[in-house]
């Protein structure tokens, strides 16, 4: 693409392009405009598509039967190919085997992640929690509590040929019983869909794997009583369980417990949203929190992202995703931003991720 061509472009968009003048300034100059450009060019055709057009093949310099392409190096290029990529609504994977790519983070868009300041999640976080206490809940068929999960987990492995990191596709099925009793069945999962989305098609098949724990072996029938507490009660709770229950802890790590605890009590439970509504106003009080902003998640959902800002200096972000609309959280995403964790992949990297599918009052455990 030409200067001409570029010029004509932006005249058809008039007052409608979607792509913001700070991103397009200097972006041939990023390591990621950069980093994006290298790895289109060196990306193969996939022969499942359906082949372009002759005339076009003839003005792109390739043919479907891979001959080689003149790749124009200058600004408007580059440019062009770097704003293709960050307009993308799930982000451009970083060149990490094994992992998947990187959400696209609204507030995240001229840094690397692990240097993304955010903004302050107090004002979000209360937003949050006013939709939650306005959640109008579905009515309960039973009093079974049924969550299913896509959950990708980090595997590392070492052997005669070296270190081998991934991070496994997976589903877990979970059904709580009033007495804290569970039944678990964990199933592999599909490979993600090009740019990072969950596929349709459910789990891989091959054997369930199955686990049953006896009364009391989840909290989740008691997350109603959260309602009741103070907000310095409530941290407490979140963060039992965590590596910050167990010794004294920075303020920085104390937000990253909070996040995890958070995210550890609604792993298997249906919860209301007047128990959502308390966690986010607890969760407001902590200004060591930000947003990233809107991010669609891996069905595709609209999101909110909380997490912790990046002077907080931990290795591995967690980030929560949660529905504005009814303050419900949909999924947590784990990323690394600090090598020195020893995971074994370049930084960042999405180390695991819970893509929280469905919440349900069931009859019956499966």
């Amino acid at each position: 693409m030409n200067d001409h061509e570029v010029e004509k472009v932006r005249a058809l968009l008039g007052d409608t392009n979607p792509v913001p003048e700070r991103v397009l300034d200097r972006a041939h100059e990023r390591p990621a405009a950069r980093e994006a450009l290298d790895r289109i060019v060196r990306t193969r055709p996939d022969p499942a598509r359906r082949p372009l057009p002759r005339e076009v093949r003839a003005r792109a310099g390739r043919t479907r039967d891979g001959l080689p392409v003149r790749v124009a190096v200058g600004v408007a290029a580059v440019t062009a190919l770097a704003v293709a990529v960050l307009a993308d609504p799930l982000g451009t994977p970083r060149a990490v085997a094994d992992t998947p790519p990187l959400l696209s983070y609204g507030l995240v868009v001229d840094t690397e992640l692990a240097e993304a300041s955010g903004d302050e999640a107090a004002p979000v976080l209360a937003s949050l929690a006013d939709a939650a206490r306005a959640r109008v809940e579905p009515p309960r068929t039973g009093d079974v509590q049924y969550v299913h999960v896509a959950r990708w987990t980090f595997e590392g492995t070492t052997d005669a040929g070296g270190t081998r990191a991934a991070v496994v596709p997976g589903t877990v099925d979970t059904w709580v019983r009033p007495d804290g009793s569970l039944r678990s069945v964990e199933r592999s999962g599909e490979p993600l869909e090009v740019g990072g989305r969950l596929p349709g098609g459910g789990a891989a098949p091959g054997p369930p794997e199955e686990q049953t724990f006896g009364p009391g072996a989840s909290d989740a029938p008691t997350l109603d009583a959260l309602v009741g507490l103070a907000p310095d009660v409530l941290r407490e709770r979140l963060l039992d369980g965590t590596v910050c229950a167990a010794r004294e802890s920075t303020p920085d790590e104390t937000a990253v417990c909070l996040l995890e605890g958070t995210a550890r009590v609604q792993e298997r439970a249906v919860v209301s949203g007047a128990v959502d509504g308390a966690i986010w106003s607890a969760l407001a009080d902590e200004d060591r929190l930000v947003t990233l902003g809107g991010v669609l998640d891996r069905a595709g959902r609209r999101t909110v992202a909380i997490t912790v800002g990046s002077e907080a200096g931990a290795p591995v972000r967690p980030i929560l995703l949660v529905d504005p609309a009814d303050g419900a959280l949909v999924g947590v995403e784990r990323v690394l931003v600090d090598e020195s964790a020893g995971y074994g992949v370049p930084a960042p990297a999405v180390v695991g991720f819970d893509a929280y599918l469905t919440r349900a009052w069931v009859d019956e455990s499966g």
